[in-house]
């Protein structure tokens, strides 16, 4: 009888050691799939943000520019600004469909740009770069099966012209998109078009900033955008002289 007594108390005791030895790795994975979670629903967010904006942009005219003079925290305002133009409104529309994550003026950004392309008919790509070498406009010479820009070639132009990076909303980032990359996602025989890009940067912090996962990155930058056409950017043909 007493034998069969120790043997169970020796068995409790067992279970206990092994528990107290796999319950920290326990926790932290349960913790690192809690902030995984947190994650991933901002950044799920966030991609929805950026798509209404560009979704909301589709119909707008990119050429309604440039926008009065108004700071970044009063240009969503109805009152100070019942008509913000187009990246600003595109701007607004991304931090009203934040909602309930809010926007940090500090240290957040939005970059809208407007991309239109088409195809050199009466040679105007004599007097354009090469291949995304210019930040605003560029010809692609490979369309041709050569290394120069000719006609028959791809026209690819970048707006606001004076701002060749994007229009920042915040000033605190750039389009992380150059015209290449533009470039390289269009197919080769694309129909002549506009593109809108709404990017946006915002400061993801942990939920729980334990330190052992601040050793990896804390606070982590979340990069959402999506790319939208927009006929009102579509390039109109060049007359012939």
């Amino acid at each position: 009888m007493l034998s069969k007594l120790f043997r169970k108390r020796n068995g409790t005791g067992q279970s206990l050691v092994e528990m107290t030895m796999v319950m920290p790795f326990l926790l932290l994975l349960l913790m690192g799939l809690i902030e995984i979670g947190w994650y991933t629903g901002h950044y799920l967010v966030l991609l929805d943000a950026t798509r209404e904006s560009a979704r909301f942009g589709v119909n707008r005219d990119p050429t309604d520019w440039p926008n009065p003079s108004s700071s970044a925290n009063s240009a969503c305002d109805p009152v100070s600004n019942p008509d913000p133009k187009f990246y600003v409104a595109l701007s607004c529309y991304v931090i009203a469909n934040m909602s309930p994550i809010e926007f940090d003026l500090s240290r957040d950004d939005i970059v809208v740009s407007v991309f239109s392309y088409g195809y050199d008919t009466v040679n105007q790509c004599a007097g354009l770069p090469e291949c995304g070498s210019d930040p605003v406009n560029s010809c692609y010479g490979d369309l041709n099966g050569n290394s120069t820009c000719d006609a028959g070639d791809r026209i690819l132009r970048r707006y606001p012209v004076d701002l060749p990076e994007g229009y920042s909303w915040n000033g605190k980032f750039t389009s992380s998109f150059t015209m290449g990359d533009i470039n390289d996602r269009l197919e080769p025989g694309a129909p002549p078009s506009g593109l809108v890009l709404v990017e946006l940067f915002w400061w993801h912090d942990q939920l729980l900033g334990l330190p052992l996962f601040n050793l990896f990155a804390n606070p982590v930058l979340i990069h959402s955008w999506a790319m939208f056409p927009v006929s009102a950017a579509e390039p109109t043909p060049t007359p012939l002289p």
